[in-house]
Formats: C-alpha cells, sequence, structure tokens
C-alpha cells in the first residue's frame, strides 16, 4: 500500500513513521509503540461564507499543493506522500498511477478521526455478511480471506442556510355528497344512495422561512452517492479542527465536486423538505403548488473529511466494494446474488404451496 501523509510525523524513539491510532488522539509508532498526543483546539470548528468564497473559492481559501494518486477506474483522487508508488484503488480495485505534477487544492477546515480501528470495522463487516440472503458461496470463501481493509477520509461539503420561500397554491377541503345510482340486485332494479368525495379547491400564497443546518454533500463521485448518504448520520458535533496528524497512515481523498456544485446538490436534497413544509402550511385535506420561489441566505460551509473503512474486490469480473462508518460501525456496499440459491428458494416455495393445496383438496 502507498503510504498516504503528505507531512512526515517521525517518531522521537526511532524515527520511524507515527500512524494515528483510531480511538485516540494520539500518534503510535508501529515499531516501538512510542505515542506522541496531537494537541486540538479548544475553539468550535468555524464554517466560511459562502457567497464571499463562491467566486474565487479555489483561490480565496486556505489551500495546498499536494501530490495526488488518481485512478483511471472510478476516478477519484487521493493525496500521498511524493515518496509513494502506484497501488490498488481502494475504491474500485483497479491499479492506480501517481499523478505528474502536484494539485491545488482547498484545505478542510475540519474533520471526524477515526474512531473504529480495522479489526472492529472487520466485525462490523462479518456481521452484515452472514445477514446477507443467497449470497454466493465464493463470497463467503472471500470473507474468510480476513480480507484487508484501506482506512480513507472522504471530503464533504456541509451547509447552514436560511431559505426564504414564497409560495402560490390551492388548498383543497373535501366534502362527501350523496350519489343515487341504480343497480341490479337478484334480477330487480334497486336505487341506492351511495356518496362520493368532491373537492372544493381555494386560491392560497405564502411566504415559509426555513433554517437548515450541517446539510451534508458529498464531496467525491468515487464512490456510489446512495451508499455514501446511507452511511450518515454522522457525529458531527464531535468535529476537530483539520490537522495533518490525523491523516498519518491513511488515505486522504481530494474532493472532486466543487462548492458551486456541492451547494446545488443541497438545494435539491432540501427541496422535497420545503415542498413538504408548504403543503403543511398550505393545510387542508389536499394542496397544490403552482408557484414556487425559494431564496436561500445567511449560508455558511464547511469542507471536512470524515472516515471510512473500504474493502473492495472483484469477483466474477465485477467490483463490489463495502463500505464502513468509522465511527459507527454502519455497513453499507453492494453484493452479489446466487441465481441457484434464489431458483430453489423460489422452487421450495412452490413446492409447499403446491402440497398444502393438495392436503387442502384432499381433507
Amino acid at each position: 500500500m502507498p503510504e498516504v501523509a503528505s507531512d512526515r510525523f517521525p517518531c522521537e524513539q526511532c524515527g520511524s513513521q507515527l500512524q494515528f491510532q483510531p480511538g485516540t488522539d494520539a500518534l503510535v509508532c508501529p515499531y516501538c509503540n512510542h505515542r506522541q498526543s496531537i494537541v486540538s483546539s479548544a475553539d468550535q470548528v468555524g464554517e466560511r461564507d459562502f457567497l464571499r468564497d463562491l467566486a474565487e473559492a479555489e483561490r480565496n481559501a486556505v489551500s495546498d499543493e499536494v501530490t495526488t494518486l488518481s485512478c483511471p477506474g472510478c476516478g477519484a483522487r487521493f493525496e500521498l506522500d511524493a515518496r509513494a508508488q502506484a497501488g490498488a484503488c481502494p475504491f474500485c480495485a483497479t491499479p492506480a498511477v501517481v499523478d505528474a505534477g502536484r494539485t491545488r487544492r482547498q484545505r478542510p477546515q475540519a474533520l471526524l478521526p477515526f474512531k473504529l480501528d480495522e479489526s472492529t470495522a472487520r466485525e462490523a463487516f462479518s456481521s452484515w455478511l452472514k445477514g446477507l440472503w443467497f449470497a454466493p458461496n465464493g463470497l463467503a470463501r472471500l470473507a474468510r480471506a480476513d480480507r484487508h481493509f484501506d482506512g480513507a477520509y472522504l471530503p464533504y461539503w456541509t451547509f447552514d442556510s436560511i431559505a426564504h420561500v414564497r409560495y402560490r397554491g390551492q388548498r383543497g377541503i373535501e366534502h362527501r355528497v350523496p350519489v343515487r345510482e341504480r343497480v341490479e340486485v337478484n334480477g330487480k332494479v334497486e336505487e341506492r344512495v351511495t356518496t362520493r368525495i368532491e373537492v372544493r379547491w381555494t386560491p392560497v400564497s405564502g411566504q415559509l422561512r426555513l433554517g437548515f443546518d450541517d446539510e451534508i454533500v458529498a464531496g467525491s463521485r468515487s464512490l456510489p452517492v446512495n451508499r455514501v448518504e446511507a452511511l450518515s448520520p454522522w457525529d458531527l458535533h464531535e468535529l476537530v479542527d483539520y490537522r495533518a496528524e490525523y491523516l498519518s497512515g491513511f488515505r486522504a481523498e481530494l474532493y472532486t465536486v466543487t462548492l458551486e456544485q456541492g451547494f446545488d446538490r443541497m438545494r435539491d436534497n432540501v427541496d422535497g423538505r420545503i415542498r413538504g413544509a408548504v403543503h403543511a402550511d398550505i393545510g387542508g385535506d389536499r394542496q397544490r403548488i403552482d408557484q414556487l420561489q425559494t431564496r436561500f441566505s445567511d449560508v455558511r460551509y464547511r469542507l471536512v473529511l470524515l472516515p471510512l473503512w473500504i474493502a473492495a474486490f472483484r469477483f466474477r469480473d465485477k467490483v463490489y466494494r463495502f463500505l464502513v462508518n468509522a465511527r459507527t460501525g454502519e455497513v453499507q456496499g453492494d453484493r452479489p446474488y446466487s441465481i441457484w440459491k434464489i431458483a430453489l428458494a423460489v422452487g421450495g416455495a412452490l413446492l409447499v404451496v403446491g402440497a398444502f393445496g393438495y392436503l387442502s383438496g384432499r381433507f
């Protein structure tokens, strides 16, 4: 595996590279076990003004130039030490190459340090794997092989904002009205009275002020968005100021989703909640939204790094990824299915149904 830290943290005792130990605030030497504490700021992790930074976000923000490793398979880009060599991408298991030159990136404002170590992540993965139905036998053999997990920090944008909403729509009130209908019963025509629902619509308009706090958006496209978002919730109240010591021994992916793209994604994410709030404000039994305008103000953002344990392997010419939230142990992953096991299960169910029908007919 390539080394990934952009800074070196030599051991005071033996000179080896110190590595961050998950679940602690310390760097540990893997050779002599010397520990060195990480001094974190006691101040609250700050946020940046979105509108002020948007036009020149890359130039105005505190930035670094780093050597990167890129994956030709999924497009992931990692920060790494200039001495690192090519290795396999932890996201898709494709051989990766070291970029020529250096990349300018906005420095993250904060991160969540690794809390779970690799062995704990592997236990969470094994428990998840045992609960899968219709998994191929080959998948179980891969799990028994004590598969290595890569620790990686993924970039995320977080946004705080206030949404100012103006709408025009209609409020629908349901009324039951009697309806006479003629029906035929036993060869005779009878008249019955039933009811049907009619909706009376009234035009309405209004304004709302909605606050959103720590809306989180993935800052890369290297992993499926649905898998990454399913790893939530994150304990963002535990964020600490960015310090390179926390990255020692782990990969750190660079963001490929820009600040503006991240904000657009956040708008899409909260659109359903905004519409839900408008429906609630309209009231009545049914609601229609004819016109909706939303303006965001007081937008603040942070670029943060969140920790994952990742395993990727190829099974029958297809790549499967497994992700473990390195704070909570939540597991998400792609998984193959055994067609034979599914066919046997369906066949067995049909046999049971057939046998039940046969016995019911006899008795």
